[in-house]
């Protein structure tokens, strides 16, 4: 069966042709699948990968570092999503609800629990107590924490 090639060259089969651009048949295959063009998969010319906001990069990885997302965030989204733009957005949804913001007795919002106490001066283990050991709410120990430390 006679093959061609991106320049319209003829070749007897596809091992020829694959050998005159000095690429493996199994690996021009598994590029094909993968969705890359004819010339991308002769020439070994990687296709660029488009974000969201149309933006390239070379590669997945280049892509979630520019995007400001954690390598983990992909793994944890890269089997349920087969499609990139879902995958992108599912990750960006993440990010968004992760984003933990505490809100003390007094509704300031705060960073974290460790930029809460340091702004009150509180202990992590006198707010511990409270928090967990008394099971109260965030608001309800910093409450029992200040007040004990007015006392």
């Amino acid at each position: 069966m006679k093959v061609t090639d991106h320049l319209n060259n003829e070749y007897p089969n596809l091992e020829t042709m694959c050998s005159a651009y000095n690429v493996r048949p199994f690996i021009y295959e598994k590029r094909i699948k993968k969705g890359w063009t004819q010339e991308q998969a002769l020439l070994n010319i990687k296709p660029m990968i488009k974000d969201l906001y149309g933006r390239e990069y070379p590669s997945m990885y280049a892509l979630i570092k520019g995007n400001g997302y954690t390598t983990y965030a992909w793994r944890k989204f890269r089997d349920k999503y087969t499609e990139l733009p879902d995958l992108l957005k599912a990750i960006e949804r993440d990010v968004r609800n992760n984003e933990r913001k505490i809100t003390d007795h007094l509704g300031k919002v705060h960073k974290s629990v460790k930029h809460m106490l340091k702004f009150y001066n509180i202990k992590f283990s006198t707010y511990d107590y409270y928090r967990w050991r008394k099971h109260l709410s965030c608001q309800e120990a910093m409450r029992c924490c200040l007040k004990d430390r007015k006392e």
